[in-house]
């Protein structure tokens, strides 16, 4: 029996070695995913920015060259905003697969819990009966000496 209650209390540990394991990781992902959004918004500002500033540019005169530039750097900000929503949708994607993890660790946990209370109880119940049976037996013991 108590192999028995030894073996799922290891399997419980590991499963709570798990879950802390994977609450380390959903930290560093919600980390991650909180310096990808401060990340999209600080380029998406300067999307808005440079776009206005174009947008002043053209209703004065502007070179081409200085056109084409202010047009490859918002194409590369509009380039730099994708891969960031993509880096974001990828966090959330990581963040739910581990999330499930987490609770599936969680459940396993209170299933050993339960099974090595089970176990407990049933020990203790087993060495109540061994007790009584003990009693009666002298009791019994005591009769037939009696008569």
């Amino acid at each position: 029996m108590n192999k028995k209650i030894r073996c799922f209390t290891l399997l419980k540990n590991i499963n709570f070695r798990k879950n802390y394991q994977t609450s380390i990781l959903l930290k560093k992902i919600l980390h991650n995913y909180s310096q990808a959004k401060t990340q999209l918004n600080i380029l998406i500002g300067y999307q808005k920015e440079y776009s206005q500033y174009l947008n002043k540019q053209l209703t004065s005169s502007i070179s081409g060259m200085k056109l084409i530039n202010f047009y490859n750097f918002i194409f590369f900000l509009i380039n730099g905003i994708e891969r960031q929503k993509n880096v974001l949708q990828e966090c959330i994607k990581q963040y739910n697969k581990e999330i499930l993890k987490w609770k599936q660790n969680k459940i396993n946990i209170q299933v050993w819990d339960k099974i090595i209370s089970n176990l407990l109880l049933n020990q203790s119940n087993k060495i109540q009966l061994l007790k009584d049976y003990e009693v009666e037996l002298l009791f019994v013991r005591k009769l037939i000496l009696e008569f």
